[in-house]
């Protein structure tokens, strides 16, 4: 194909026009997300592709779709020299803090 008029434009993470294709596997993350706030068990996602096919997009478009409905969310960078434990302990901290924030100011409105 002429590089020029490819349509293909990787864009770490940018959010293309529309995400042509991939509305089962965001009306799946719907659902994993409203039955967590019902307290039930879902099934997981996991993304998987090449570089440039959308995982961050849809990654982001789940981010998204959780906060609107009251989730607290943490997007972390996971590269292969740092371990996991690491690049989670700051992250969860952030979420406690936030819980124990939302907790105190359910607390004084009542």
């Amino acid at each position: 194909m002429d590089p020029v008029r490819n349509p293909f434009a990787p864009g770490a993470g940018s959010r293309p026009p529309e995400l042509a294709g991939r509305q089962a596997i965001i009306n799946d993350a719907r659902v994993a997300i409203d039955r967590a706030l019902l307290g039930r068990p879902s099934r997981s996602q996991v993304f998987l592709g090449l570089r440039g096919v959308g995982k961050t997009v849809l990654l982001n478009a789940v981010e998204t779709m959780a906060n609107e409905r009251g989730h607290l969310t943490s997007s972390i960078e996971a590269p292969e020299s740092k371990p996991l434990g690491e690049l989670l302990l700051p992250r969860v901290h952030q979420v406690l803090r936030k819980l124990s924030l939302t907790d105190n100011a359910k607390g004084k409105a009542y």
